[in-house]
């Protein structure tokens, strides 16, 4: 006997079920993603009212300190914050000053940087002239170019690349140098340019080589603290540095203490083409009284560039060298890097 077959359509119900559950699941995501796209745009825009809030406190900050500086300051507006700078820069630098004393003085002179903020671009120019001051002290117009900084940062940062290279400020080289740990503080691309300009174009001498751009050699006074430019070139992380550092060794017209900053910093750096320029400084320093401390740099850093690979040269040195600093250096790096 044959089973009764299911009346026609019995399945109907399970095809219209299967066509609207994925209908259902599409409308859900979708509410799902509009939900979410609003979400997204009401943060965006929570977010843009945060920097907004933020930049206006900033800005009623800067007003609040430019006030407190104006009460006690016998002039207004920028003439308040260069006095304001005058007057606490020596509490700060004074090795004297009490470590509270310090701390104090630091303080009102951030306050001083805030205000300029509140007085904006209009006052660079006065702040500029008071840099270029020379009867100011180095430190108190390090402070002032800070304050350039805050008022207009674009033509800040050309005022300090200026002094770097020495084109303002009479060439005063402690003004270059702290103008140039500023410029490397706020703006890389541009200390690179003025530093790697400086040492290739340079020397402790003050004497401004030729170039391609400026033909005529130029004559700068002495920078005693030369080889402090090597660091802050360094520091700008400059695409060029190791070849700079390799050019400045082959030059005559640089200076012991210059060529061992250099010497240091290609060992840190494991700069190969660094080692047989090393090794030739160390047989023949630059200088007819060279320092231990010379020929200690060239040992360590051929120890950093070749370890084993240079017991042989540090054994042979030991042979000959004489200075007691010199011989434990290479002891040192004979127990290093072969035993």
């Amino acid at each position: 006997m044959q089973p009764e077959s299911a009346p026609a359509g019995t399945k109907a119900p399970r095809a219209t079920a299967s066509i609207l559950v994925p209908a259902v699941l599409v409308v859900v995501l979708a509410a799902q993603v509009v939900l979410l796209l609003g979400f997204r745009t009401e943060l965006q825009e929570l977010q843009a009212q945060a920097v907004e809030n933020h930049e206006l406190l900033a800005a009623q900050e800067a007003q609040i300190q430019l006030l407190r500086i104006e009460t006690g300051a016998e002039g207004l507006g920028v003439r308040a914050v260069i006095e304001h700078i005058e007057t606490h820069v020596p509490e700060l630098t004074r090795s004297s000053t009490p470590q509270p004393q310090r701390l104090r003085a630091q303080a009102l002179l951030d306050r001083a940087l805030k205000a300029t903020e509140a007085l904006g671009p209009g006052v660079f120019p006065a702040i500029s002239a008071a840099i270029d001051d020379p009867e100011k002290d180095p430190k108190v117009r390090e402070w002032l170019m800070k304050a350039a900084l805050r008022a207009d940062p674009a033509r800040g940062t050309q005022l300090l690349s200026d002094y770097t290279r020495g084109r303002r400020g009479g060439g005063n080289g402690r003004l270059r140098i702290l103008a140039g740990k500023l410029l490397v503080e706020s703006d890389k691309r541009l200390a690179a340019e003025a530093l790697h300009d400086v040492l290739t174009t340079e020397s402790h001498l003050g004497v401004r080589r030729p170039t391609g751009n400026d033909p005529v050699a130029q004559v700068r006074p002495p920078v005693h603290d030369f080889f402090n430019f090597i660091d802050l070139y360094v520091q700008s992380e400059h695409d060029q540095v190791e070849v700079t550092l390799l050019s400045l060794l082959n030059r005559r017209d640089h200076n012991l203490i210059t060529k061992q900053r250099c010497v240091s910093w290609l060992g840190e750096m494991q700069s190969s083409r660094a080692a047989p320029i090393i090794r030739s400084l160390f047989s023949e320093p630059p200088s007819l009284e060279p320092t231990p401390l010379f020929r200690q740099r060239c040992v360590n850093a051929i120890g950093r560039i070749e370890g084993p690979a240079a017991c042989e040269w540090f054994r042979e040195s030991l042979k000959t060298a004489e200075s007691p600093p010199v011989r434990a250096a290479l002891q040192a790096q004979l127990r290093e890097h072969c035993n």
